[in-house]
């Protein structure tokens, strides 16, 4: 391929990122059911990217995490915890859904599957509780993951990857709702909840 072609290609993947991100950080709060819901799945898509400077274009520069049992801060933490995310979770293809959200604030519970060098596969189930500024940049991200071991012929995920997930691919949740202390049944809508607080009697299984 002609390098003049290459320069080309490679300065239209890249304004492709830029411009994916920006349409992602450009959802801002108070959020909606509908603004929440494509929230989430522009974070989906790009963290099945697996490029560590297109994800965090969507964080704030001085963005706080706690990740599983790790505690960063800033972009340059976020991008190397990434990387070494990757380089030991082979294969990866993840999928995002919003649990409930308020005003700045969404939750999300996903689930992803791996392997390892060795080919052991794994599936890992994980919430997030995402706080944003008010340019729709994420300033915190608190997330509690559990890896749980499988056989390769127990996987869910098998779209091209790295790559978003296809539309018609399924997204691996069945949620079943039970009506009680104000929550209401909407065919897999996600509640509108403050403060990440669920009524005692509204159970989400």
């Amino acid at each position: 391929m002609p390098a003049n072609l290459i320069a080309i290609v490679r300065e239209l993947i890249v304004s492709h990122i830029v411009l994916t991100s920006q349409s992602q950080t450009m959802i801002g709060p108070p959020f909606t059911l509908e603004t929440a819901r494509r929230k989430v799945r522009l974070a989906e898509d790009a963290w099945n990217s697996r490029d560590p400077k297109r994800i965090i274009l969507a964080y704030t520069e001085d963005s706080v995490w706690r990740n599983r049992n790790e505690f960063i801060v800033g972009r340059d933490q976020i991008s190397h915890l990434l990387a070494r995310k990757w380089a030991r979770e082979l294969d990866y293809r993840l999928v995002k859904d919003l649990w409930a959200f308020a005003d700045n604030r969404i939750a999300v519970r996903f689930q992803y599957e791996w392997h390892d060098d060795d080919g052991h596969w794994s599936r890992s189930y994980g919430n997030e509780l995402w706080d944003f500024d008010e340019r729709g940049l994420m300033r915190r991200r608190e997330a509690s993951i559990n890896d749980v071991p499988i056989d390769e012929a127990d996987r869910k995920f098998f779209w091209p990857a790295p790559g978003p997930r296809p539309a018609n691919h399924s997204d691996a949740f069945e949620v079943h709702q039970q009506v009680g202390g104000g929550c209401a049944v909407n065919s897999g809508a996600s509640p509108v909840l403050p403060d990440y607080e669920l009524p005692p009697t509204c159970y989400y299984y």
